[in-house]
């Protein structure tokens, strides 16, 4: 028997993946606003058409571009607790790796191995095209706290090379292992353009690693409180809380939030055929979650993508307390 489902029920079917097995599927290019066309076979449990997690994480880490499943989009959804979709498919991150960079950052300041006013020089290799402010400025020495406001707000490549490139990648790893990141990680420094003899990708990782990484983000240790801070300022929300009621100026973690409305702190990643975003949502509920889209460019845009995790957005956004709008 073959279905196909809205967004909504789509992510119901996931909360109740624990129960009856894991979700998994196909998402095709084309199927109105639903985010994914599933076959259920026989017994309800479902089968995913396309590669394998284990061929998508192998074309991940030798470079081939598996990760759409073989031209369709393939979306992992995670909500620690409720929503678990492809929550272990890896993925790739773009600029939500750099997370890892920022988290090793704030735990670094927090244990006192670092010092935020330590004045990093940014070197002629980490200039690198792409998001980011240094490129067009003239100041090149500036605080790992500056670097780290850079990269949260502005997805600043240059300045991810600079922290990147002071922290180590050796330490960065093993700091996000200790935070349960294992198959989430960064693989290199951010190129632009990357090249066939460079390693094939800046980050790769799961939407389970990465919502639970978000749920530890609660402010109750020093560390989680500057991450909430860093993120907080982060100016791209055009993908989860798009479509969602929110002050994108809000830095401060609030008591509670206006009825209806949710606060926001995030870290997206943007490349042609990956739409990714990782975050806290607070409303009536403290939300952690991870949202990853690998897909075809279609005729020049991402288009889909960016529909299909807003989408996903409001539905997370209702496990805070946000009503789903309603739509005629």
């Amino acid at each position: 028997m073959r279905a196909t489902i809205s967004v909504a029920d789509y992510i119901s079917q996931g909360r109740s993946s624990a129960r009856k097995g894991r979700l998994i599927g196909r998402s095709d290019i084309g199927q109105g606003w639903c985010v994914g066309c599933w076959e259920t076979v026989e017994g309800g449990v479902p089968r995913r058409w396309g590669p394998s997690d284990r061929e998508a994480k192998r074309g991940a880490e030798d470079g081939r571009d598996d990760s759409d499943g073989g031209g369709r989009v393939r979306i992992a959804i995670s909500v620690p607790g409720e929503i678990s979709i492809n929550d272990d498919a890896e993925l790739r991150l773009a600029s939500a790796g750099k997370l890892l960079v920022l988290a090793c950052a704030a735990r670094g300041l927090a244990a006192g191995t670092l010092d935020p006013d330590e004045v990093v020089e940014v070197r002629d290799a980490d200039y690198v095209n792409g998001s980011g402010l240094l490129g067009v400025l003239s100041e090149r020495r500036w605080t790992i706290g500056d670097l780290a406001v850079l990269v949260a707000s502005v997805s600043d490549n240059t300045a991810t090379n600079a922290l990147l490139r002071h922290l180590g990648l050796d330490r960065i790893t093993d700091e996000s292992a200790r935070l349960g990141l294992i198959r989430t990680r960064v693989l290199d420094r951010v190129r632009e353009p990357r090249l066939p003899s460079d390693p094939p990708h800046f980050a790769v990782g799961t939407a389970g690693e990465l919502a639970r990484f978000a749920a530890l983000l609660d402010g109750e240790e020093e560390w989680t409180r500057t991450m909430l801070g860093w993120m907080a300022h982060n100016t791209d929300r055009c993908l989860v809380p798009a479509l969602v009621p929110h002050d994108p100026e809000s830095r401060k973690i609030p008591d509670k939030t206006a009825p209806g409305t949710i606060w926001v702190a995030n870290k997206t990643g943007i490349d042609d055929g990956v739409r990714t975003d990782v975050g806290v949502l607070v409303g009536v509920r403290r939300i952690g979650y991870a949202v990853l889209a690998n897909g075809p460019t279609v005729g020049g845009d991402d288009h889909e993508l960016v529909r299909r995790v807003r989408e996903a957005g409001v539905e997370i956004a209702a496990l805070a307390g946000v009503p789903r709008p309603h739509v005629a």
